[in-house]
């Protein structure tokens, strides 16, 4: 019995990677940095231990972006899903991506990331839970008020990146009540 994806739409730069993580090796203000927050790394790992049906779609829009270059010799290409699944799992990160492992976009027409998801969630009506993790809301405070209501979002600070309130509003809209008992068993497990 196969059981209805719960869904994380990830945005990488600011939840993964935020501000702060320049100061980590392979990470610069002059090029997108590759490499995650272990903090960030750590709460969607425990997502996924806690909700192993859980699956990652990738929900960046930086794919215009001309500092976005590979780190990896075996693979330059930013946009395939040999890319993404390697950065994932160099990264550390146990989910998996999903078969439609990214938002549909438009390369040279950027649309609101609202509806790149609204596009995907109607694509794949067997959802059965989802969260948004995002810090850039293309559209302000409108944009913002609008997904919050519809799309379980969590707005992340760009700087900072997943805070501890961030991490449980996610779990609570993946279906997961925390527990100091549920901590316990992953960190002997982890």
């Amino acid at each position: 019995m196969t059981h209805a994806p719960k869904i994380v739409f990830l945005d990488v730069d600011g939840p993964m990677v935020p501000g702060r993580a320049v100061m980590l090796n392979g990470n610069s203000f002059m090029t997108f940095g590759w490499t995650f927050d272990p903090v960030a790394v750590s709460m969607l790992n425990f997502m996924y231990w806690a909700v192993p049906d859980m699956q990652i779609v990738i929900a960046s829009h930086r794919f215009g972006d001309p500092r976005m270059r590979s780190p990896f010799d075996d693979v330059k290409d930013v946009h395939s899903l040999e890319f993404w699944t390697k950065l994932l799992e160099e990264n550390g990160i146990a989910a998996p991506l999903h078969k439609m492992w990214h938002t549909p976009r438009k390369r040279f027409v950027p649309r609101p990331k609202h509806m790149e998801i609204t596009d995907w969630l109607a694509a794949n009506q067997d959802v059965e839970k989802f969260v948004v993790l995002e810090d850039d809301l293309n559209g302000g405070d409108s944009v913002s008020a609008a997904m919050r209501k519809r799309f379980h979002l969590v707005a992340e600070d760009y700087d900072n990146g997943m805070t501890w309130r961030d991490f449980k509003m996610a779990c609570s809209y993946l279906g997961l009540t925390l527990s100091r008992d549920k901590y316990v068993e992953w960190s002997m497990t982890a």
